[in-house]
């Protein structure tokens, strides 16, 4: 046949309805879909869970040693290493807020880099100022925004740091961070914050630790600031174990079975045609083409619902775009190769046990 012929062939079996393009492009939605939405909640659950381990600070790792860690050395870490770190002392005594004498404040010194440690929030919105950080426990209860009157005088507030009661250490929510130039002043903690978590985090911890000056000190101690969601987040490992990553073959079976079964239902039409001289090969073209415009629009309808979809994780857009297009793509192939299977495998010698069958 010509090309022209195989063009009106394939037209007009779509304008007629004969091709039944609504209901196959609705099939291959709904089955494509459910791997699509499979794979794309999968994802998305896994990168929430990433978020919210970071939100709640359980990716901030503490060396503790009480007056053996290094300040400078703790500080150094976020140049050399790309992490956040920062060097914690605590200081005696406890603050009492003149209008609430019964709560009582912990107060630590800190070097600079504890404001990107905690997440702090300048109180004025704007570059954090000189001044105090304070958990937001504290503005929580006594309301103050910029200055706290204290037993020990007033204290400008420059920041304020998330610390909600989500598992994470006591003491500094209710707490005064100082933050103090690096000096010859040994510190009791390093406070590191990563992302992603080095493999050998402990090891860069243990660098900012100074020798025991006896014996009897024993060794440092390392600990999460919230270890209530586990040692560590390997993400990695969690998303290659994920069970939507046979997703994009179960895509290239579904889209297979519906091809090689949409051209079976016309097994008789088809056969027919082979008896009135029509060749393999004109037939194949023109079945690729009426059910070419279906599989057209359904994966125009599915890369559209992935990218609304990917929007809810606008950092990770590209990455959840690319995974759902694996399966959307993976399902085309599948499709055209059943297709093919079936115009092949329909023989005109077979037109009579099909016109049986059909009666």
């Amino acid at each position: 046949m010509r090309a022209d012929a195989i063009v009106r062939e394939a037209t007009r079996d779509v304008l007629t309805g004969t091709a039944r393009v609504l209901t196959l492009g609705l099939v291959y939605v709904c089955l494509i879909g459910i791997l699509l939405l499979h794979e794309l909640t999968s994802v998305i659950d896994l990168l929430d869970a990433a978020d919210d381990y970071q939100a709640r600070g359980a990716n901030v790792h503490v060396v503790t040693a009480e007056g053996r860690i290094d300040g400078a050395a703790c500080e150094a870490l976020s140049a050399d290493f790309g992490v956040d770190s920062a060097a914690v002392r605590a200081l005696p005594g406890q603050l009492r807020v003149n209008i609430m004498q019964n709560v009582p404040l912990s107060q630590y010194a800190a070097t600079p880099g504890i404001a990107a440690v905690l997440g702090v929030t300048a109180t004025n919105g704007g570059p954090t100022p000189s001044g105090a950080f304070v958990g937001s426990p504290v503005l929580n209860e006594f309301g103050a925004t910029t200055r706290l009157a204290t037993n020990a005088g007033d204290i400008d507030i420059a920041g304020v740091y998330s610390y909600p009661d989500d598992g994470r250490r006591e003491g500094y929510g209710y707490a005064v961070m100082l933050p103090e130039p690096v000096g010859e002043v040994a510190y009791d903690e390093c406070w590191v914050r990563s992302w992603p978590e080095p493999a050998n985090l402990n090891a860069m911890l243990s660098s900012v630790v100074l020798p025991a000056a006896t014996a009897d000190e024993g060794g440092p101690e390392f600990v999460q600031l919230n270890p209530s969601l586990g040692s560590s987040f390997d993400g990695a490992s969690m998303f290659a174990d994920r069970l939507s990553r046979f997703d994009g073959v179960a895509a290239v079976v579904f889209g297979a079975v519906l091809g090689f079964f949409a051209v079976r239902a016309r097994r008789l039409e088809l056969a027919s045609a082979r008896h009135a001289g029509v060749s393999t090969s004109a037939l194949l073209r023109i079945q690729l083409l009426q059910h070419g415009v279906w599989l057209l629009l359904a994966t125009a309808v599915l890369i559209s619902f992935t990218l609304v979809a990917a929007t809810t994780h606008s950092d990770s857009l590209g990455s959840l775009l690319g995974l759902g297009l694996r399966v959307i793509l993976l399902g085309v192939p599948g499709a055209v190769a059943g297709i093919t299977i079936a115009v092949v495998s329909i023989r005109e010698h077979a037109l009579f046990a099909f016109f049986k069958e059909r009666s």
